[in-house]
């Protein structure tokens, strides 16, 4: 069975946050919006494909210039 893990960075390091199957994925991604409004400084979040490791969408709410806003599909290297 497939499984995301979260990723959570507030000060230039990234730190496990939590994973969960498929299914509650759009809850988990939901939950990240909401503590990122709660908060008075930047947040990312980042969503791994536990199988693959690759990254499969990514969240900033305080994004530098040139990078999107909210949850995006980054680009590939």
């Amino acid at each position: 069975m497939s499984r995301y893990q979260i990723k959570v960075n507030v000060s230039g390091s990234w730190a496990n946050l939590c994973s969960c199957p498929p299914e509650k994925l759009d809850a988990v991604k939901a939950a990240c919006e909401q503590l990122a409004s709660a908060l008075d400084h930047g947040i990312a979040f980042k969503v791994l494909d536990c199988q693959s490791e690759a990254v499969v969408a990514q969240y900033n709410n305080r994004p530098r210039a040139g990078e999107p806003n909210g949850w995006h599909v980054p680009k590939a290297r």
